[in-house]
């Protein structure tokens, strides 16, 4: 959500509407995850994200892809060189 649009209800009317949407359609036994932005983990928790790693559960993974199907770098950096250990 841009800075400008925050403090104004949108992004709470919008994971309301996500979350109605899941618990009417995910499966017995679905995983819902998310990634949130760095200092944002709260909001998400309000709606009963939690974070990782807990017990089990490790760290979460991601990795970006450029426009022509390329793999990019750990921070999406066009150009990098993807880390693939």
């Amino acid at each position: 959500m841009k800075p400008e649009r925050q403090r104004m209800g949108l992004g709470t009317a919008m994971m309301e509407h996500v979350m109605r949407f899941v618990e009417n359609s995910a499966c017995p036994g679905a995983i819902v995850g998310l990634m949130s932005a760095h200092g944002k983990e709260a909001f998400y928790e309000r709606f009963g994200f939690w974070r990782r790693p807990v017990g089990d559960f490790g760290h979460g993974m991601m990795q970006f892809w450029g426009a022509r199907g390329e793999p990019l770098g750990t921070l999406g950096e066009p150009g990098a060189e993807a880390d693939r250990r």
